[in-house]
């Protein structure tokens, strides 16, 4: 590899469409100067990080990392208009102004969740999408990155995964969420691919499993029940891939090199605060924190020596800009998930 190639990323996995709507302030019909309510869609789940690493390509150009080109296995237009994925992939939330020291950003002030009803749980996965190019070129004939965002809605147990191009990729990124360790593609890749295999989860997930680990009391108590979820616990099974990063919120990451003979952790965090803290003092909340996590590790993956600590401090950094900052201004008209 030179220094002078572009690196390839391949983004599937769970595609869901966003629907934000943002608070308005026109209440009379004949009120034109006022703000009306906005209804934004936007992908999310694997279409989010893709364009996390979008807003990334543009940002690296000319630092010192490899160069990298990022595609999309689904594209908006087709999802939108040609295929459209079942309401069951439709997430909604509404967003109004929320006061951060002397501006107000939009934020979620209520999750609406997902449109889920009877009839979609018959509805596969394979035909909610279309496997197409989002930024309209020709993909590559190999990737070096293969990042899957996958959250438990079909694609781990759907045949979509199955011709992914997993021999070639030199790192494959799992973004994954609860039930963890489990189905098809977990096996697939923790038994065949876990020499290249980089995962990525949230604590919140882990605590959804059997594995009792503690948060907010302090870091070191959490991580030594971690610990011991995952030396003889009930996250034995984690330790199927060559780089482990759990996420605490945006306010701490740890990542566990298990490349070589002995397992080396490190904890990026904000000593001066525990897991949760950067949240509960805000107003409102955001979704996304996990993507931009995933899209910093992916961008370090493109490089010849990743440092995965460093990719830990951009995720978290924007993490808690995202907490901070949300969709932007409320001074300005709502344009969807800052990406």
């Amino acid at each position: 590899m030179t220094a002078a190639s572009t690196q390839q990323i391949l983004v599937t996995g769970d595609f869901v469409l966003d629907f934000h709507i943002y608070q308005g302030q026109r209440f009379h019909y004949g009120d034109q100067s006022s703000q009306g309510v906005v209804v934004q869609p936007q992908m999310g789940g694997a279409g989010l990080v893709y364009d996390l690493l979008q807003q990334l390509q543009k940002l690296h150009k000319g630092d010192d990392c490899e160069p990298f080109h990022s595609h999309s296995s689904h594209t908006i237009s087709d999802i939108i208009i040609n295929t459209p994925l079942s309401p069951s992939q439709h997430a909604f939330a509404f967003l109004r102004p929320f006061s951060s020291g002397k501006k107000d950003y939009w934020r979620v002030s209520e999750a609406m969740g997902f449109g889920a009803n009877a009839a979609d749980e018959n509805q596969t996965h394979e035909d909610n999408v279309d496997n197409q190019e989002c930024d309209g070129n020709q993909q590559p004939e190999t990737f070096d990155v293969v990042t899957i965002s996958e959250g438990g809605m079909g694609f781990r147990q759907s045949e979509d995964w199955e011709d992914l191009p997993f021999d070639e990729a030199r790192w494959i990124v799992l973004k994954s969420a609860e039930p963890l360790m489990s189905g098809p593609l977990w096996e697939r890749l923790s038994l065949k691919y876990h020499d290249k295999l980089i995962l990525v989860v949230s604590a919140s997930d882990l605590r959804k499993t059997n594995a009792c680990i503690s948060k907010g009391l302090s870091w070191d108590t959490t991580l030594r029940h971690l610990f011991n979820e995952l030396i003889d616990g009930e996250l034995q099974a984690l330790k199927q891939c060559q780089h482990l990063i759990v996420s605490f919120g945006s306010e701490g990451a740890l990542w566990v090199d298990l490349s070589k003979p002995k397992s080396v952790a490190s904890l990026i965090y904000d000593p001066g605060v525990v897991e949760g803290d950067h949240a509960i003092s805000m107003q409102g909340t955001v979704f996304g924190l996990l993507s931009c996590l995933t899209a910093s590790v992916s961008a370090q993956a493109c490089n010849e020596a990743p440092d995965f600590e460093q990719a830990c401090e951009a995720g978290l950094a924007a993490m808690k800009n995202l907490l901070l900052e949300g969709h932007g201004p409320a001074t300005e008209l709502a344009r969807g998930f800052p990406a």
